[in-house]
């Protein structure tokens, strides 16, 4: 990278992604501000690798436009996945959604401790059953 891309990318699209992230960008699972603009340098140093081989010229606000649109549609520097089910664009999409594995399936009201997908994930396998049950998931 050399010195005016450099300048480029710190003086004018970093302020403009810290700006607009926290406010355009919806989290996903553990992302924070910080990451997320991270991310979007990351994006942008590959937009204007790719602008300066086509030799095209662009402004500073459309290259931070692209990696926020990017970062918005779930993609980040280490690509797009929506098959993967911690990937964000799978999550954004409706995909699916992360649960906690001591989050209460279902309220008893009886007063006993709630249902939970661990005490249900345990209670299925071979070593809850007795001795003389077989084992079908």
């Amino acid at each position: 990278m050399n010195r005016k891309t450099e300048t480029l990318l710190l003086a004018e699209i970093a302020p403009r992604l810290r700006a607009a992230i926290p406010k355009t960008i919806p989290m996903v699972g553990p992302e924070d501000p910080e990451e997320l603009l991270q991310d979007g340098l990351a994006i942008a140093i590959g937009l204007l690798q790719s602008v300066q081989r086509s030799g095209k010229k662009v402004s500073a606000g459309n290259i931070a436009h692209y990696a926020i649109l990017a970062l918005r549609s779930g993609r980040r520097s280490t690509g797009i996945r929506k098959n993967d089910v911690l990937a964000p664009a799978c999550q954004l999409n409706g995909h699916a959604r992360v649960q906690s594995m001591d989050e209460p399936l279902r309220n008893d009201e009886d007063g006993d401790e709630p249902l939970t997908l661990h005490d249900y994930n345990f209670s299925t396998s071979h070593e809850a059953r007795p001795a003389g049950e077989s084992f079908n998931p």
